[in-house]
């Protein structure tokens, strides 16, 4: 009886063994040559008065693990005329694209305005806009560019203008950048 329960033992420590190995090397294969990174969005969820006008989730071409329904789009009102905001769910970095309508519909359009934005320590800026000409819309990028910027580094400025060039309003809003899952690209990309 003890022979076989020493036999037993031995066969359970060598199928605990098995199973941690199996475990390794397929995990190894599964990451080995690869690194995580977080996926991240910017969130306008604190502008007063803005309306979270669509949820989804992100579809990213790499595999996305442990992410969460997030706001694709986002509606803000004012008198004058209306903004939205959107997120392109297929888009690694942190992105919004905005676009404004006039209220009565008549033409208005946005220009960036970067140098609104106080900056913190950091050696350059990581919030980016995609042009600085007046235009009917454009896209802010954040640049994952250090750990260290501040929370006044985290605005989008712009000024709202008529078609004659005229300024309607001056814009600042505020944003979060908020972790969303994470995703594997192979080494050295």
């Amino acid at each position: 009886m003890r022979r076989q329960h020493e036999c037993v033992s031995r066969l359970s420590g060598r199928h605990a063994a098995i199973q941690l190995s199996v475990l390794v090397a397929v995990f190894g294969v599964l990451v080995g040559g690869c690194v995580s990174l977080r996926y991240r969005y910017i969130s306008l969820e604190k502008v007063p008065d803005i309306r979270v006008q669509a949820l989804g989730r992100a579809r990213l071409a790499r595999r996305l693990i442990w992410h969460r329904e997030m706001p694709l789009e986002y509606v803000l009102t004012r008198d004058r005329y209306v903004l939205r905001m959107s997120i392109d769910p297929k888009h690694f970095g942190p992105h919004v694209r905005i676009s404004v309508e006039g209220l009565p519909v008549r033409p208005l359009m946005l220009l960036p305005r970067p140098e609104r934005v106080r900056r913190s320590a950091t050696s350059r800026p990581c919030g980016t806009y995609n042009g600085t000409q007046v235009a009917p819309a454009f896209q802010f990028t954040w640049v994952i560019c250090s750990r260290g910027e501040g929370v006044e580094e985290m605005s989008i400025s712009f000024d709202v203008v008529g078609a004659d060039g005229l300024l309607i309003a001056e814009e600042n809003l505020p944003f979060e950048l908020i972790d969303n899952g994470v995703y594997m690209v192979p080494e050295g990309l």
